[in-house]
């Protein structure tokens, strides 16, 4: 039978004049846009689960799909991250963070503020990046801390390392409670136990330690966890070993040789030394506090006869070091 002979039965049957029957109709509901609590004190917020590594991305952040998010990372904020970048176990991003190229954020690691990381650096453990400018092949592991407009590169940072202020630290190695801040220059060292540098000094090429390995249990508890410090305007360049109870400072050069000695117990020096506000120690081997403070006078007062042996000591150029567009300020670097 024919579409228009059933038409026309249809109709004479009165089939089709008939009313419809009145039938439930399911009430179709909207997806609504998913939430998630980052935990920073905003509550639920809106986020998606990323497309690669199922974590959660708040929507006011961007992250490339090339980016890897694990299941229990975050990003949140305004943070940016592009390029190969994993995040993995409990990484969080936020803030105005940003990521690029080939960086590992791991473990319990945050990043925040306005940090940016580039190249195959690896931020791991419980690390802190709140702030500054970390590139290379920089490493950062337990619990050490970048803060503020730092800029490292190509570093190794261990334990509680923590570089904050302008400071500027090129391919050295912290371990330990190292602290680097102000406007201080550190490069191509190695820095072991509680240091501090700070104001405007410079180390370079040179190895300083203080920590409880050079010294017996009696004498930690004595001295507690009194630091090498390195202020001012010093410059330490060279120096095979730089160590013990030392507050270096004014413009004190310290150029190769070594100065390691623990302090006096027969002549009571328990105290911390410090250097004149110009001293000069042109390559010397120091282990015990009167040769020491044979040295340790303003060169003022000694003449200036032993520059020439040093002539090469200058604050050092950052520019050298490392390519001039890793340089770039922070706007610079976002697209």
């Amino acid at each position: 039978m024919t579409l228009n002979a059933t038409l026309v039965e249809a109709t004479a049957a009165g089939v089709l004049d008939e009313p419809a029957a009145d039938l439930p109709v399911k009430a179709v509901r909207r997806r609504r846009a998913s939430k998630h609590d980052f935990k920073d004190g905003r509550g639920r917020v809106f986020a998606h689960r990323h497309v690669n590594g199922n974590g959660w991305v708040a929507d006011t952040a961007k992250v490339a799909d090339t980016v890897f998010v694990n299941k229990m990372a975050q990003v949140y904020h305004n943070a940016v991250i592009e390029g190969k970048v994993a995040l993995n176990r409990r990484a969080q991003v936020c803030g105005n963070a940003y990521i690029r190229d080939r960086v590992i954020v791991g473990d319990d690691a945050l990043v925040a503020g306005k940090a940016a990381i580039f190249d195959d650096c690896r931020i791991l453990h419980e690390s802190r990046v709140y702030g500054g400018r970390v590139s290379g092949s920089t490493t950062m592991y337990e619990t050490s801390h970048i803060r503020q407009e730092a800029h490292v590169h190509n570093c190794t940072l261990r334990s509680q390392a923590h570089v904050s202020g302008y400071a500027m630290v090129f391919m050295s190695s912290l371990e330990g409670a190292v602290t680097i801040t102000g406007d201080a220059k550190v490069a191509c060292s190695t820095m072991h136990g509680f240091v501090t540098i700070g104001g405007r000094a410079n180390v370079i090429s040179s190895k300083l330690a203080q920590q409880s390995m050079y010294f017996s249990s009696e004498e930690a508890t004595m001295f507690g966890h009194n630091k090498l410090k390195v202020l001012d305007f010093a410059v330490v360049s060279g120096v095979e070993m730089l160590s013990g109870l030392l507050t270096i400072k004014g413009r004190t050069v310290i150029a190769g040789g070594s100065i390691s000695f623990r302090p006096n117990h027969a002549n009571g020096q328990y105290e911390r030394l410090e250097t004149e506000t110009d001293a000069l120690f042109p390559g010397v081997t120091i282990s015990r506090i009167d040769q020491f403070m044979a040295y340790n006078v303003p060169a003022s007062q000694r003449g200036r006869a032993l520059n020439h042996v040093v002539p090469t000591v200058r604050p050092v150029n950052m520019d050298e070091l490392i390519p001039t567009r890793r340089l770039m300020t922070m706007s610079g670097d976002r697209k």
